[in-house]
Parts: C-alpha cells; structure tokens; sequence
C-alpha cells in the first residue's frame, strides 16, 4: 500500500498576487483611515490654536520627526528580524525575539526622552518656545512613540497586520479624541501634546497582546539576537532614517527660525499638507517593508515582480496629488485650514513640487532598508549637510527655504534609483532551499 505524502506548502516570501492585496488592503485601509484622522486633528486644532501656537506645534512635531527616527531604526530592524523569522516558519521564536529586544528598546526610549529635555535648554531660546510644561509632554511623547514603533515593525515582520491596523487607527482616534478635548477646555499647545501622548501610549499597548505569551517549547537562541548586533544593524538604519527625516522636516525648523510667528504658522500648514504627498507613497510601504524583506530570502522573480507593482502605485499617488495641490491650492486650503491660513497658498504650491520628488523617493528608501543595503547613506549625508548649510546662511525667507529643498531633494532621485538597481542584483536568484518547510502555527497568519 503506498503510503501518502502529505503537501509540501509554498514558501513564505514567494510573490503571492492574492496574498499582497489582502494585507495591502487591510494595512494601506487602516494606514489611509489613520491619516485622515490625523488630518482632521491639525485641522480642527490648528483653527483653535491660530497661526502663532500652530507654528509652535509644527515646529514640536518637526523636532519629533527627526528624533523619531531612532524609532524608524528599531521599526526597521524589527521588520528584518521578525520577517526573517517568519519566512523560516519559525514563528514561536518571534515571541521570544520580541521579549527579548523589547527591554532594550524601551530603555532607548527612555534615554532619548531624557535627551530632550538636556537639549531643550538650548531649543528653547533658539525655536522661542520657553514653557518647560511644553518640553516635559513633548519628551514622553518622543519617549512613547519611539517604542511603539519597535512594537509595530515586530508586527509588520511577523505579518500580524490585523494588530498593525488596529494601532494605527486606535493611535489616531485617541489621539484626537484627547487632544481636541484639552484645547477646547484652554489648555491650547500643551493639550495638543497630551493627545500625542495617549495616542502613542495606545498604540504600544494595543501591540502587546500577540507577543507577550511564552510558547512552551521554543528554541528560541537569544544570542542570534544579541544586543550588540541588534544595535548594530539599528545605527545603520538610523542613519538613513535620520537622513530621510531632516530632509522632510529640517526646513520647518529654519521657518520657526527665520520667519515670524505668523509666517512659521502659514509654511507648517502648508508643509503639513504636501506631506501628505511621502505620507501617502509611504502607505505602500508599510506593505512593501515586510514583503520585501521576507521576498528578498525568497527569489529576484518575486522581488522584481513586488517592486514593479509598488513603485507604479507610489509614482501614480504622486502624480494625482501633486497635480491637485498645485492646480487647486486655494480650494484645499479654504476646505482644511480655513481663511485665517490664506497666507498659505503661495507656499503650497513649491511644497507640493518638493514634497512630491521626496515622495518618489519614498519607496527607494524603504526597500533599501527591508534588504539591509544602506549604500544611499553616501549620497543622503552629503545632501542633509548641503540643505541645512543653505538653509542657515540662504533660507531667510519661505520661498528660499523651499527652492533649497526642490534642489538638493531633485539631484537624490537618480542617486535612489541607482541605488535600488543595485540592491536588487545582489537578490539570489532562486529559493533558497534551507528554509525550513514545515507550516507554522495557524496565530501566525491572519
């Protein structure tokens, strides 16, 4: 009687037509949803607020873009970790991979938080932002949004996209909720950060669940995840992430700066909304990051095939959004920020133009680092110190500042490009057959 093989499945990583539009819609439909709500807290706030605190909340949220990325290193290097476990169907060890660097990452949060309040003795006087209340709330925000970050990119890796959803949307909505709370009862920039504050405290708290059980047999190594090797990859995630970051939100510092209360509001309004421009290419790649990483251990085929749908998407969304801030800038600015920002208009239009080739650059960077290939740092330091230098001694007005950055973020995109075809001849050209084949535990998918 001959006896019955049992199916082998596919391997985890192969390109999975099906499989990439369900989680691209579940986690592009949250991000989306999550967007629009944060779009509707800087509307609602800003016209409570007024240009002068609105500025001043611009200015914060530039500050904590750029120490944000210590969270995109540790997102980054989660997303690598955890895909490569899931891709070798080893998904109890994810639990322990998570337990196991959490602690590191929440200490990291607490030393960057502490850092700000050192460097606030001199951002203070500088951004004319003197109220230490404003300071304190700001470093635990820092602080609590750079270990959710940890926790989402374990949950991206590990495809757990339903918990990914979950608190990207739970960190909009509390976010607002609270926020809008506190400013209407006068509390103006401070109860705007207490909203990012219970918004990011949600969102890490929503992310524990899945990872906090103990599986009974794992064979978990911790030293395959040692800490100084993990530190390692995160520094060089940070530098990119660092890069990509001054380059999105270094001129809104020079604006607090340069320019007047007023001015500083209208440029953060009009730089809030042309980021939707990076903030919707960067919706693909929340999918992208996971798949890419996972597809990388898998095949060319499957990574060319996943980066030609990703990249005509992104290029797609710019074009269509561009196209309408510049063709129809008042209409957007009277339908968000209302008539008190009408100053804003002008400046929407160049920060489109700006904002849409760092949208085209978007992807590039987040393929670069789902494969580890951080050799775009050469071009992006030179870049940042090149922006920043014109921007201090040349961006004195608005228009300088953002005619800066078309230029520097203009000559990056054929250095991207060169980039990502690179990396992508360094993919092995089959599946590589030492990964195990054995299905993983049904909590692994969704």
């Amino acid at each position: 009687m001959d006896s019955v093989t049992p199916p082998v499945p596919s391997a985890r990583g192969a390109f999975d037509l099906r499989g990439l539009a369900g989680d691209a819609g579940l986690v592009i439909g949250a991000a989306l949803v999550a967007n629009l709500l944060n779009y509707a807290f800087h509307f609602i706030v800003s016209r409570r607020l007024g240009p002068e605190q609105y500025g001043t909340l611009t200015a914060l949220i530039a500050i904590a873009a750029l120490v944000g990325v210590v969270g995109t290193a540790l997102n980054g290097v989660a997303v690598q970790e955890g895909a490569k476990l899931w891709v070798g169907h080893r998904d109890d060890d994810i639990g322990s991979f998570v337990r196991h660097a959490a602690r590191a990452a929440f200490g990291v949060a607490l030393v960057v938080g502490v850092c700000i309040l050192v460097a606030s003795l001199a951002l203070a006087p500088y951004l004319h932002i003197e109220r230490w209340d404003l300071w304190i709330a700001f470093a635990t925000y820092c602080a609590a949004n750079i270990f959710a970050s940890f926790l989402r990119g374990c949950a991206q890796g590990a495809h757990r996209f339903g918990f990914f959803a979950s608190s990207l949307i739970g960190e909009s909505v509390v976010k607002l909720i609270v926020a809008v709370t506190f400013v209407a009862l006068g509390w103006q920039v401070l109860g705007a950060l207490a909203g990012f504050v219970a918004g990011s405290a949600f969102a890490a708290g929503v992310l524990v669940p899945p990872f906090i059980a103990r599986a009974p047999a794992s064979t978990y190594d911790q030293a395959e995840h040692s800490h100084l090797r993990l530190g390692g990859e995160s520094l060089k995630v940070l530098g990119v992430g660092a890069c990509t970051a001054a380059l999105m939100f270094i001129d809104t510092i020079f604006a607090k700066h340069h320019l007047s209360g007023d001015e500083a509001g209208y440029y953060g309004a009009a730089g809030t909304i042309a980021r939707i421009i990076p903030y919707g290419v960067g919706l693909i790649g929340l999918v992208l990051m996971p798949k890419a990483a996972a597809a990388h251990h898998a095949s060319r085929e499957s990574l060319s095939r996943l980066l030609a749908i990703a990249f005509g998407a992104g290029l797609l969304v710019t074009g269509v959004v561009v196209a309408l801030l510049v063709g129809a800038p008042s209409q957007v600015i009277a339908a968000s920020y209302g008539a008190k920002f009408v100053a804003s208009i002008p400046l929407l239009r160049l920060y489109a133009v700006d904002e849409g080739i760092l949208g085209a650059c978007t992807l590039g960077f987040a393929y670069l680092v789902a494969v580890r290939d951080y050799r775009v740092a050469r071009f992006l330091v030179p870049a940042v110190v090149l922006e920043a230098a014109l921007m201090a001694s040349l961006g004195k007005t608005a228009f300088a500042l953002l005619i800066i950055a078309i230029a520097i973020n203009a000559a990056l995109v054929p250095c991207i490009a060169f980039c990502v075809a690179q990396a992508l001849r360094s993919a092995p050209m089959e599946h590589r057959s030492h990964v195990p084949q054995a299905p993983g535990p049904p909590s692994a998918e969704l």
